[in-house]
């Protein structure tokens, strides 16, 4: 049962240090540019409203056996994720983002830390927040302090084409660069994050998706981070999601809990070893 816990809490840590073909340029004439705001287009328009949608799913940390998880979302404002015990379906670790604050819940250890927003400078300094998660969770365009991509948004990207047909956008920070690659059907198929002072490259491929009534939502999804040292990768696949949910509480420790110091969530972030 340890190992179900270590494992669970790894593709937590993971998710709280993130939070193809040729290139060719593409604005250099009316036509190719027309066309890659037709499918920008679409991808927005696939991004449907929703008050809390709910997602169960299954998740699979480098090869290890598939954990099952659920996820519940108020839209800007929280992600609460939480991951099980497989067959016996009990809750072995959550993770919590809200406007305020980052919480990691251990459980079975009945440990858990929660770290003020403001203390992540990198995320509070880019505008990177609770709708940003949310957004690449979901395979949407998100622009950091902006939120999520509307139409008018289209200029704030430098676009390029590729010869497979799809499209990337690229909006490029002092800090970092960020870009999204849309196929013909108005869908991402990847959102890649790079932190270049920081050896940090974030990539999040969506290979399958569900066409709802009212937009587009991934079915299966690969997360890779990459760091100077080490190489991390969790595969997750998604039940068709409810969007008509009841929010969850907010995890509120008892007694039987111990706060653990942030740094410890730092030094288990560091020490997770892939295979």
């Amino acid at each position: 049962m340890k190992k179900i816990v270590n494992l669970a809490l790894s593709v937590l840590l993971i998710l709280t240090a993130t939070s193809c073909g040729s290139q060719r340029a593409a604005l250099d004439n009316g036509t190719t540019r027309r066309a890659i705001q037709e499918q920008y287009g679409a991808c927005v328009q696939n991004a449907f409203d929703y008050n809390c949608m709910q997602v169960k799913g299954k998740v699979l940390l480098q090869g290890k056996p598939n954990l099952p998880m659920r996820l519940n979302m108020e839209e800007n404002q929280n992600f609460k994720l939480q991951i099980n015990a497989p067959l016996l379906g009990f809750e072995v670790g959550r993770l919590e983002v809200d406007r305020d604050s980052v919480t990691l819940v251990d459980k079975m250890d009945k440990l858990y830390t929660r770290q003020a927003i403001r203390d992540f400078a990198f995320f509070t300094d880019n505008g990177i927040d609770v709708r940003t998660l949310q957004c690449v969770f979901m395979g949407r365009m998100c622009l950091p302090k902006h939120g999520e991509c509307q139409v008018k948004d289209f200029s704030k990207f430098i676009w390029t084409s590729n010869d497979d047909g799809t499209v990337v956008g690229t909006r490029e920070e002092e800090k970092y660069k960020l870009s999204y690659t849309i196929n013909a059907k108005g869908q991402v198929t990847l959102t890649r994050l790079e932190i270049a002072d920081k050896g940090v490259e974030v990539l999040w491929a969506y290979t399958e998706w569900y066409n709802l009534a009212v937009g587009c939502s991934p079915s299966k999804s690969h997360l890779t981070v990459k760091t100077r040292s080490s190489n991390y990768e969790v595969d997750f696949s998604y039940n068709q999601p409810n969007i008509d949910a009841q929010p969850w509480p907010e995890f509120e420790p008892s007694e039987k809990y111990k706060s653990m110091d942030p740094f410890e969530l730092l030094d288990k972030v560091r020490n997770i070893k892939p295979e």
